[in-house]
């Protein structure tokens, strides 16, 4: 702090002193003016006087322990003309309630291993069922549909009445894919994308389009589970002959020209109908300039129809435009040194980031920097080259401080927790009611807002543990199934997928159901 000379103004933009004038002498709009200085310190005195009345008054003032509860104080505080934004989130989550479990492998103990991918489908509008794909152990897939009953609870033994027609037990797919890494739907073609983490010198993608029933006979459901047909294989091979990796996919916009988007250990590719090309190219030559996201790629997520937000395992989150070129390319800092999710918030300006070190936050990218290539060219000479010539991408090397574009987050979560550096954890953001639900790496879950970051109260979501002990919950999907009015959201803990849904509890006992089925529920 300055030291206070009498007779003298210290200006801090300009760091220097200046000898206190009258009005009548001084500069117009001079800071130093005998009047501007008076004006200022009693301005400084009363501002003083009134943090020190706020100070002795803290505590005295005390809020109605009624206004903290969410739905009966939310209504009073509306009464009084002061409404809550964040108000209709704090109740939506007060009032999840589980509703029943799927079971995809009945007679498979929670010890062999948790479910690691999973999907939901809502597009039976006919029967009101939901379907269920489910992988375990990253190899074996399987699905079921979902009946409810009124209560909006997961009930077989209602919908062995309703839907006697229906097999409801576990459909085991058909499908040889070793080590997947992700299960998206691509609506516009009604197909079924899988990746696979598997090395090998052809990287692709495969899918299948599940079997659709007549749409003369109202009966059947819409998809029929198990009879998944042919399954296609479309792989680019590497230019460089080396194993490549491929960790997700991102399904394409309705109003999108791809497919998808495949996000690889090598880069990104882009999926047209059934033929896979490279998006970008690979960093592997000497002395060649730095490619942004020509490395490890584990998160994708589509902004609008022609741009995808990408991450991996740096700092950057990037805005790939796939009509501009690379260099083009702007991008974001998190302040983890990777990041394990990236997901669009809806409003085509913010996005949510999550990685180690309990990171979570939501930025705009509006204020995201442009590239600007700083790449020192190579000697001319036939020479040898030298260590100062071997420029390493920007994921290898640490980021300088004047290389970071200075944007800060928008929100926080302090709340989150991934100090375990788990890439494998689950995330799912339902950006409609501004909430996002994530896994910690102490097997729990939880549910925060995304207005203030916040971590919302759910008594049963709050109570999940992952199985087996010392796990994490791997997989997270929000969806609205045919029917109903709000969202639910499923968890796949252990084996098996449960869910939960807004509503009241129900207080039903469950009733084990045959081989191949999962739990079933009555009064």
């Amino acid at each position: 702090m300055n030291r206070d000379i009498p007779g003298f103004y210290y200006d801090d933009e300009k760091r220097k002193y200046f000898r206190i004038e009258d009005g009548k002498t001084a500069p117009a709009q001079a800071q130093w003016s005998a009047e501007t200085v008076k004006r200022r310190q009693a301005e400084r005195l009363e501002d003083e006087a009134q943090r020190a009345n706020l100070a002795r008054h803290a505590g005295r003032i005390k809020h109605a322990g009624l206004l903290s509860d969410a739905l009966t104080g939310g209504f009073l505080v509306r009464e009084m003309g002061q409404p809550s934004a964040q108000t209709p989130v704090v109740c939506w989550a007060q009032g999840l309630q589980e509703k029943g479990e799927i079971s995809l492998w009945p007679t498979t103990p929670p010890s062999v291993g948790s479910l690691s991918l999973m999907y939901i489908g809502n597009r039976d509008v006919r029967t009101g069922l939901g379907v269920a794909y489910g992988v375990l152990k990253d190899e074996y897939l399987a699905s079921a549909y979902i009946p409810r009953d009124d209560d909006d609870e997961i009930n077989y033994r209602d919908a062995e009445a309703n839907h006697g027609y229906v097999n409801f037990g576990a459909a085991y797919e058909a499908i040889h894919a070793p080590q997947l890494s992700s299960i998206k739907y691509h609506e516009p073609s009604h197909k079924i994308l899988l990746t696979s983490r598997r090395p090998t010198r052809k990287a692709g993608i495969a899918f299948f389009s599940p079997r659709q029933s007549d749409f003369d006979d109202d009966t059947p459901p819409a998809l029929r589970l198990g009879e998944t047909g042919a399954v296609v294989h479309v792989t680019v091979p590497t230019p460089s002959n080396t194993d490549q990796v491929v960790h997700t996919c991102a399904p394409g916009l309705a109003a999108s020209n791809v497919t998808a988007v495949v996000g690889t250990d090598l880069g990104l590719l882009t999926l047209h109908n059934d033929r896979l090309r490279r998006l970008t190219p690979m960093n592997d030559r000497p002395h060649q300039k730095y490619i942004p996201v020509s490395g490890e790629v584990n998160s994708l997520d589509f902004l609008t129809a022609d741009v995808v937000l990408c991450a991996g395992r740096s700092s950057q989150i990037h805005l790939v435009d796939i009509r501009a070129p690379w260099h083009e390319w702007p991008y974001l800092s998190h302040p983890s040194p990777a990041v394990t999710h990236v997901r669009s918030l809806g409003d085509g300006n913010q996005v949510l980031a999550a990685g180690p070190h309990s990171t979570m936050c939501v930025y705009d990218i509006r204020f995201a920097a442009r590239r600007v290539s700083k790449v020192p060219r190579p000697p001319s000479s036939g020479k040898s080259t030298t260590n100062r010539w071997d420029i390493k991408p920007l994921e290898s090397r640490r980021v300088r401080p004047e290389d970071k574009n200075g944007t800060l987050p928008v929100v926080t979560f302090p709340a989150y927790r991934n100090e375990a550096r788990r890439f494998g954890i689950g995330l799912d953001v339902l950006s409609e009611y501004g909430v996002v639900c994530a896994a910690h790496d102490d097997g729990s879950v939880a549910l925060y807002s995304l207005r203030d970051g916040s971590r919302l109260r759910a008594e049963p979501v709050d109570k999940i543990a992952a199985k087996p002990e010392g796990a994490v919950v791997k997989s997270l999907m929000f969806q609205t199934l045919p029917g109903d009015t709000h969202p639910s959201l499923f968890v796949g803990e252990g084996t098996r997928i449960k869910k939960y849904s807004f509503g009241v509890r129900t207080w039903k006992r469950k009733r084990g159901g045959g081989e191949g089925w999962g739990d079933c529920w009555e009064e």
